[in-house]
């Protein structure tokens, strides 16, 4: 019994330090639906995310005079709890992008690294969502 008592305190000292040194992310769950409340002549945004453990895809659409600009991004949630991704839209422009909490709504924040549409390219920016 004594070696058992041992035994199970070491786990837990062993358990315990390495628990001190490993660098765990928060856990959020992004998965569902969002949108950025309309003020005023901005365009509608919507995207929808799907999150397995730590990745998760990020599709969305953003109004346009001429049409709607569609996209997709891959990602996974950061050290810091945030969802970092890239993405890219139908025209081809790039960049790259952050989902973090903020209250109860959800602040976004897309910049394009490759600009093949400037005009798209303007939709991007920073956004505050709601999961609806």
């Amino acid at each position: 019994m004594k070696h058992l008592s041992l035994a199970c305190l070491s786990l837990f000292a062993v358990a315990g330090l390495s628990g001190c040194f490993m660098s765990v992310p928060k856990t959020y769950q992004y998965s569902g639906r969002y949108v950025a409340p309309r003020t005023g002549s901005e365009p509608f945004f919507e995207a929808v995310v799907k999150q397995e453990a730590l990745n998760a895809t990020i599709d969305f659409r953003t109004g346009k005079p001429n049409g709607p600009v569609t996209g997709t991004g891959i990602g996974n949630v950061d050290h810091d709890g945030s969802l970092v991704f890239t993405f890219e839209d139908r025209f081809g422009n790039q960049g790259t992008g952050q989902l973090s909490p903020s209250g109860d709504t959800y602040q976004l924040s897309m910049s394009p690294t490759n600009v093949r549409n400037p005009e798209a390219a303007t939709l991007f920016g920073s956004k505050v969502l709601r999961r609806k």
